[in-house]
């Protein structure tokens, strides 16, 4: 018996050395990210990393961990980096505090040989993003290849009835426009204080841009004294549009603000490009609203850029083989092709890749829109939520932005709010 069991045993063991090898697993790394679901950039981004895993098939994947709203995202990646625990790949910019800590701490992978001698990996990046994005003689993240400029929609249709018959150029022709939409019973602006206040803060931050001094303000990186003459006016200003806009804005958050826009509440919503496609689908705007709808830069020609900001940094802990799964994928997302699949489904702008009026013309009617108006920018201010501190953008502007609203607070006092908040929390 003993005899025939050892006899099976090696058979056995004989079948299986005979058997062909089984093909390498590829490379792996899960990836979180916050642009699903809802996020305007889901479906770009969705499509990015299927177009990726289909390219490298058998050598690369990316799994995508869905973390459904940015703050959330960075909520994870605080702990995962209290924990010594970061990702692979992951958005550094997403959080410029954290990115700084991470950054001190030297947790990056230097990308300063992969990156810069890469003759058609430079040819399309953004010149400014690449001195941004060195730190110490290190390229410690991903430059930006293009670039997402906001300014604000507004309703045609709302704007003609109360006989404003196109986009006001001057800050004051704004409340005068504002004024004659709000007797037609249309509120002409939707705001927000909740989460980042964003579509109250793109107004608040275009205006500091056109004051003197206050596009050096802007590009400041953590300012902690916001007591300043440009400041304090665009306090002022935003306070007055408060007269202007729905019931619901005093603790409303960005869907709310956006629901009001596209339910025909509001006349304008502050926000980028990358909402466009939301205004074609029906199961989130009324049929045909995108026809209605128009894009503009701010009064002087002023956009939002997102040039200064930290781009996707590389865990330099990481395996070597996860490192080069990472490399190639930032690499992929350069591709020409790549890189207007995004601008045509986001509606960014690539300085060295340009997109052809043909190209231009084909897209839907509302791009067409966007691409006019933005290249008609004067001037770029620096994006809030990538220069000041996430206790100002998290915490300070949700907190304290519903009591200037309702005339609690004048600007200086808001404004000193905020000083008085980066000052405790902002490190020198």
């Amino acid at each position: 018996m003993k005899k025939l069991l050892t006899m099976a045993l090696c058979i056995a063991l004989l079948c299986v050395m005979a058997l062909p090898a089984m093909a390498d697993e590829p490379i792996s790394i899960v990836y979180p990210s916050y642009q699903v679901g809802v996020d305007g950039s889901a479906t770009y981004m969705g499509g990015l990393i299927q177009r990726f895993n289909e390219a490298y098939a058998g050598k690369y994947e990316i799994v995508v961990e869905e973390i459904p709203g940015q703050q959330d995202y960075i909520e994870k990646l605080k702990l995962l980096n209290s924990n010594d625990e970061l990702p692979v790949l992951f958005d550094l910019g997403a959080d410029p505090t954290l990115a700084e800590m991470i950054i001190a701490d030297d947790k990056l992978l230097d990308l300063s040989d992969v990156i810069l001698n890469d003759a058609d990996w430079m040819s399309v990046l953004i010149e400014e993003s690449v001195e941004f994005n060195t730190v110490n003689g290190k390229l410690i993240a991903a430059p930006a290849y293009q670039d997402s400029y906001s300014g604000v929609w507004y309703n045609k249709e709302v704007f003609a009835n109360a006989g404003v018959d196109e986009f006001p150029t001057t800050w004051d022709g704004l409340l005068e426009a504002c004024e004659k939409i709000k007797a037609t019973g249309v509120a002409p602006i939707a705001l927000m204080t909740n989460e980042d206040a964003w579509t109250t803060m793109l107004p608040f931050c275009a205006y500091i841009a056109g004051q003197e001094g206050g596009l050096d303000f802007m590009y400041q990186r953590f300012p902690t004294n916001y007591n300043v003459p440009a400041v304090e006016a665009a306090a002022e200003y935003v306070q007055k549009l408060f007269n202007y806009t729905t019931v619901d804005a005093i603790g409303a958050t960005y869907a709310m603000a956006a629901n009001n826009f596209i339910s025909g509440k509001a006349a304008m919503l502050p926000n980028g490009p990358w909402v466009v496609m939301t205004f074609y689908d029906e199961n989130t705007a009324p049929a045909g609203f995108a026809d209605k709808v128009g894009y503009a830069t701010w009064p002087g020609g002023i956009v939002l850029g997102t040039v200064t900001r930290y781009g996707s940094g590389i865990n330099k802990d990481a395996s070597p083989e996860e490192q080069e799964c990472a490399i190639a994928f930032l690499k992929f997302m350069t591709s020409e092709s790549e890189i207007k699949q995004l601008c045509f489904s986001t509606g960014a702008i690539a300085p060295h890749v340009p997109i052809s009026e043909e190209e231009i013309a084909a897209l839907p009617g509302l791009f067409v829109e966007a691409y006019k108006a933005l290249g008609e920018y004067k001037i770029i201010c620096p994006n809030f939520s990538y220069m000041w501190d996430t206790s100002i953008v998290s915490e300070a502007l949700a907190k304290e932005m519903p009591f200037l609203a309702d005339g609690t607070y004048t600007a200086e006092e808001f404004c000193t709010k905020l000083t008085e908040t980066a000052q405790k929390y902002v490190r020198n």
